[in-house]
């Protein structure tokens, strides 16, 4: 199973839309919840065209800038709403088993497959089901009917 990456990140969205809102950068910061920084908020809105250090949030940090702008995470996106394409990737074969096995929605899939602990992902399909339950327990999130 293929999956497509989110859109790519675009710094002078998240600054367009902050400003709209009025907000100045430590009043979003404080806005997100949990509170992230204002260096962070400034590293984020900073040159994208620089190729050393790539503005890529993580998607947890995408919903809590999307909660406090009131927005959604793909109005981070490049302007105008065109979405620049993203590579598809391919799945280690031990998560598409356990998404066909375990009924794993397609998004928490592209989340899971960015996981890593010290260099290593899951083994097996029941590893990453596992994780993937530890994962919306550790949220407060009910599993998917």
């Amino acid at each position: 199973m293929d999956i497509v990456e989110p859109p790519a990140f675009d710094g002078s969205r998240l600054r367009e839309i902050r400003e709209s809102r009025g907000l100045s950068r430590q009043q979003l910061a404080t806005a997100t919840v949990p509170p992230l920084s204002r260096a962070y908020i400034h590293l984020l809105e900073g040159d994208r065209s620089s190729a050393s250090n790539p503005r890529r949030p993580s998607l947890d940090v995408l919903w809590r800038l999307a909660r406090a702008l009131d927005v959604t995470p793909t109005a981070f996106a490049s302007p105008g709403g065109v979405i620049e394409s993203a590579p598809q990737r391919k799945l280690p074969a031990t998560l598409a088993e356990a998404i066909a096995r375990f009924d794993i929605p397609e998004a928490d899939a592209v989340e899971l497959s960015h996981f890593s602990f010290r260099g290593r992902q899951p083994r097996s399909a029941r590893d990453w089901a596992q994780l993937w339950l530890a994962m919306l327990g550790a949220i407060g999130s009910e599993l998917p009917e």
